[in-house]
């Protein structure tokens, strides 16, 4: 936006430059009369206050605009006004100039003008003054019991340790989903495991071995045993009976 004033006497001009505001305030001064406007380049010079930088316009008839920065003490002249030197007095055009323009945010930031400012209002994902800094997600470790983090833009992935799973390795992996445990077993979940209870007969870390009832020798007297699940039988011969073979056959 610019905003074009009536002509003016050269006290008036600095009048009203004296009560704008002790900020980056960007203005025109076009002297009617008097030098050409340097065709091109920009000036930087240190300055005191605003006044400065006016009156580096006027001594000189050298520039047709003019900023000052408190912040910086900086003052510039520009040669950006071309428009005709008229007779006649001092014209003074207070303008904003766009410091969007150059599109100094990066990664889809949002810019918004200021005076001899801007401000970028950065997406989900990035930081900083220009929005180029890629926010870390991983900063908060979101990653649990043991997982390992890897930030990504706007995200993150864990990697889990064994036994466990999910986004963020909350979730125990369930090692019985799979029904590991045979022959009837029942099996306890632990963290990156299981264990498994066998029914008499089975053995094994899966119960899939068939108890040895046999193994400690039940038959007696020679007798042959026959191993079962969950039990034996005992081939006796003709001189013996029982279960185990203890009796000795009396064929009277």
């Amino acid at each position: 936006m610019i905003i074009a004033l009536k002509p003016f006497t050269f006290f008036a001009v600095w009048k009203i430059i004296l009560s704008l505001e002790n900020d980056v305030k960007e203005y025109y001064v076009e002297p009617k009369g008097g030098k050409q406007a340097i065709t091109s380049g920009t000036i930087s010079t240190y300055a005191r206050s605003r006044m400065t930088c006016f009156s580096a316009c006027f001594e000189s008839y050298s520039c047709k605009s003019s900023g000052f920065n408190k912040y910086t003490k900086e003052c510039e002249l520009y040669n950006e006004h071309s428009s005709p030197i008229l007779a006649g007095g001092w014209s003074l055009m207070i303008a904003n100039i766009n410091d969007c323009a150059s599109n100094p945010c990066l990664n889809s930031g949002t810019c918004t003008d200021g005076d001899n400012s801007y401000t970028c209002t950065c997406i989900s994902g990035y930081e900083g003054l220009y929005c180029d800094v890629d926010t870390d997600e991983c900063s908060s470790n979101p990653c649990l019991n043991g997982g390992t983090c890897t930030d990504e833009v706007n995200g993150y992935t864990c990697t889990c340790v064994p036994g466990y799973e999910g986004v963020e390795c909350a979730i125990n992996t369930d090692e019985c989903s799979s029904n590991p445990c045979l022959n009837g077993g029942t099996c306890t979940d632990e963290v990156n495991g299981y264990t498994c209870t066998c029914v008499p007969g089975y053995e094994g870390v899966e119960c899939v071995i068939n108890t040895n009832e046999c193994s400690s020798n039940p038959c007696l007297n020679g007798g042959t045993c026959i191993d079962q699940v969950n039990s034996y039988t005992c081939n006796c011969g003709s001189s013996y009976i029982g279960s185990q073979c203890q009796t000795e056959y009396d064929d009277k």
